[in-house]
Order: structure tokens, then sequence, then C-alpha cells
């Protein structure tokens, strides 16, 4: 009877180590066929402007954009400027004292500087006819109001960061494919001017990393139409009824700041400045609100004053032939 009994406890023992050994080896073949795992196939990971990863739905799986860290904007709610970057930035090395050689004469001095646009004599809407307007939702009041026979890569919300990503254009040969600004450029170089302007949806973001961005963006056009003629438009103010209600550092404080940010980039990159701000800033800096049914966009008059604007402040005017077909 102890016999049996014993060889039934051993039984149960063996058993009982049998199934625990068993147990432990799945489990060590589970964690192993799992780690490290991939995201599963339909979920793909894309760098958004806010810094974050977004997961989408998309089959099959398409690589992260390569995007430099630097272009990624500081988040975390709006970001007060810091005015000691900004004026760091701003700074220029100390000159050296000129001599008299050197001096300019004084209708020399009272000229400006060739990087911003002077006021030239009137071109007509041919002038445009080779020429591109990127932008945000002001560019899309331009292509809705201005009459001009050009080409308009704009999207309402659309800003410096989201411009590196966002796929909008439609080639002119149709299809599902759908190009980012500087891809449609890439695969269609065919324009002579460049008009760039944006700015308004990026006045929360911290300033250095607006400047950055915008530079990055503008290489990359200069790199792909080595010989157009590039425009980078100022940030043209906002209502003081905008300014007061916004929330998200919308002001003309800001807006002046990141002007001449944008001032400083044009000089540095050689490339030309068109003060739009001039002509619609008030004695307070502030847009008339009867140009904007929301005190930020332009309306038909602004939009007219705007390109009235553009044709008179040119470089290089000639009369260019359309030369693309690219859709908007």
């Amino acid at each position: 009877m102890n016999i049996i009994s014993n060889k039934n406890i051993g039984r149960t023992v063996c058993f009982i180590l049998l199934t625990a050994l068993l147990f432990s080896l799945s489990v060590t073949v589970f964690a192993s066929s799992h780690n490290g795992q991939q995201p599963q196939k339909g979920l793909v990971y894309r760098l958004h402007a806010t810094s974050t990863l977004e997961s989408a739905a998309s089959d099959p799986p398409v690589e992260p954009l390569d995007i430099p860290d630097f272009l990624l904007p500081k988040t975390g709610g709006f970001l007060l400027p810091d005015e000691d970057e900004v004026l760091e930035y701003l700074t220029p090395p100390p000159a050296q004292e000129p001599s008299a050689e050197d001096s300019p004469s004084a209708g020399e001095a009272d000229a400006p500087p060739p990087t911003i646009v002077p006021q030239s004599q009137p071109v007509d809407d041919n002038y445009f006819a080779d020429a591109v307007f990127i932008g945000d939702s002001r560019t899309v009041g331009m292509m809705t109001y201005s009459g001009v026979k050009s080409h308009f890569y704009a999207k309402v919300s659309l800003n410096i960061f989201s411009v590196l990503h966002t796929e909008f254009l439609v080639p002119p040969e149709g299809g599902d494919e759908l190009l980012t600004v500087l891809e449609a450029l890439e695969k269609y170089p065919v324009f002579g001017k460049v008009y760039i302007c944006f700015g308004i949806n990026e006045l929360g973001y911290n300033p250095t990393s607006f400047i950055n961005a915008y530079e990055y963006f503008l290489d990359r056009v200069m790199e792909l139409l080595p010989n157009a003629t590039i425009y980078i438009q100022s940030i043209i103010p906002v209502s003081k009824e905008a300014a007061a209600r916004s929330k998200y550092g919308v002001t003309n404080e800001a807006i002046l700041r990141n002007n001449a940010l944008l001032l400083d980039l044009a000089k540095k990159k050689g490339v030309y400045y068109l003060n739009v701000y001039e002509i619609f800033a008030d004695s307070d800096g502030a847009l008339d609100p009867s140009l904007s049914s929301d005190g930020i966009h332009l309306g038909k008059e602004g939009i007219k004053m705007q390109m009235d604007y553009l044709r008179t402040h040119t470089v290089g005017a000639h009369t260019a032939e359309a030369s693309s077909n690219i859709k908007n």
C-alpha cells in the first residue's frame, strides 16, 4: 500500500515538473519571437510638424520621413519667444571700421539694401506666367482673387514645417499620386520665379525653429531651381482685434520679430525680400480691418493692393511666356 502511494506521489511530482518545464519553454519561445517586433503591417508612423508620432493606417507601410531633428518645432503649448536667442541670432559679428575710401556717398547711403526689392516700373501680368507662389491660406487668397495666370502651390493651414511632407499637388498627367511642394519642384523644375509666403501659422512657435525650417526649405528650393529668381514675402500684419483675441501668439510684435528674421535670411542666402508689410501696417503696425473679414486674411481689395505691390517691386523684369501646365 505504501509502495503504491509512493509511486502515485512520484508520478504526480514528475507530471508537475514536466508541466512547469513545458510552460517555461513556451514562454521563452513566445518572448523571443516578440522581442524587437516591428509595428504590425498597416501601422505607419509619420513625422508631423508637431514633432509627435502619429499612427495612420496604410498598406503597404511607408518609411518615416527623413526630416532633420532641428527642423521639428519646440512644442508643449505656446512658447514665449526667447528674446536673447533672437537677438543673438540677429546680432552680426563686429564690423571693421571702414576707411574714408570705402565710405558710401550720401546718395548711396540712402539707397535701400539690394536684398530689399525697391519700387520699380510696373510689369504686366505676363511677368508672373513662369512664377510659382508657395504658401498658406493667405496665398490661397491670392490664387482666388489675384487673377494672374500663375501656379499656386498653396494650401489652407500649410506652414513651413508641414510643407516638407504634405502631399496635396496633382501632377499634370493626373492619377492618384499626390506630391509635396518639393517633390513637384523636383519633378517639374520649370519655374523662373518663386514667391514664398509663410509665417502667419508659425507665430506660436519658437522663432529659431521657424527660421531654421524656413532656411532648410529655402535651401531645397534653391537646389531644385538654381536659376530662378526667389522672393521671400514679409508677413502681413493682423488687425488689432485679431491680435487681441488670439490665443496662439498671433500678434503684430511677433510678426515684426519674424520679419526681421526673414530679412536676415534673405541677406544670408542672396535672395530677394518683398516688404509687403509696409503697405498694410497702419501707424500702430496693425492691419486695417476693412481689408479683411477676420482680421488675418485679405479680401479682394487687399489682394489687389498686394498684387499691385508685387507688380511694382520686381528684379530683372521681363515678359515671360507660360512654361508649364502643372495643376494646382
